[in-house]
Formats: structure tokens, sequence, C-alpha cells
């Protein structure tokens, strides 16, 4: 978890923000392993978007599932993640990737879609959600 205010913004200026998210961009190309990546990631974005969990989700093209990976987040949510996979189409994640387009759940008590996705999100008490 970060400790930042909801009521902050990330970076002081937009400047400041747009250098944040070039570091970003920077640390997904230099890494080739991806818990150095996720290490790096982990400590970079609370200064691009404010979180109080942030996980990747990638595509294993060779079993046709999405994998959770917990960046950051309590240790309750990393246990729970520990190890998800999801079949493609039942898969928040798996949307997100095959339509190319962002996700947004306001609020995951209402969201339909996506049950075995959305259950465990719900159990680390996660109210809402966004997926680019």
């Amino acid at each position: 978890m970060t400790d930042q205010k909801p009521d902050r913004p990330c970076t002081e200026d937009p400047t400041s923000r747009y250098c944040a998210l070039l570091g970003v961009s920077e640390a997904i190309a230099a890494h080739r392993d991806l818990s150095a990546l996720f290490h790096d990631l982990a400590r970079r974005l609370p200064s691009v978007v404010q979180f109080e969990f942030i996980g990747l989700i990638l595509h294993d093209p060779d079993r046709d599932v999405m994998r959770v990976h917990v960046l950051e987040g309590t240790e309750e949510a990393k246990r729970i993640a520990l190890g998800m996979e999801l079949p493609v189409e039942e898969s928040a994640g798996g949307w997100v990737w095959t339509h190319q387009q962002p996700l947004v759940v306001p609020c995951t008590e209402e969201e339909q879609r996506f049950p075995k996705a959305i259950g465990p999100l719900r159990q680390m008490r996660v109210a809402s959600f966004v997926m680019v």
C-alpha cells in the first residue's frame, strides 16, 4: 500500500508526471527479468498514479491463460492472487488484452461480468478498479 492521500496529486506538476511516466517506460524497456521489472515498477508507479493495489495480468500464450502478478498491495491481496490464472474469456484482463481498450469498473459489488476474476477482488476488498 502506498502512503499517498486520495486528495493529493501524484506529482506536483504535469512535467513531473510525464518524467515519471517516461521513467516507467524506460524501466519496462530495460528489464528482461520479470521479478526485477515488477520491483522497479512498484517503486516508480506511485509517482504516476494513486493506488492501494496494483498488479499486472500477463497472457501466457503456451497455456492461453491470463496470469496475475501483484506488484504492490496488502499481504492478503498477494496471498489471494498468488498463482492466479484464468482463461482469457473469463478474465477482465483478458477482455482488455483482447479488445485493446481500458476497462473501468466503478463498483465491484455491482459488476456481473467475469465472476471468477471479480470474486477474488471483492475478497481483497477492492471496491473499484481500472485495467489498461
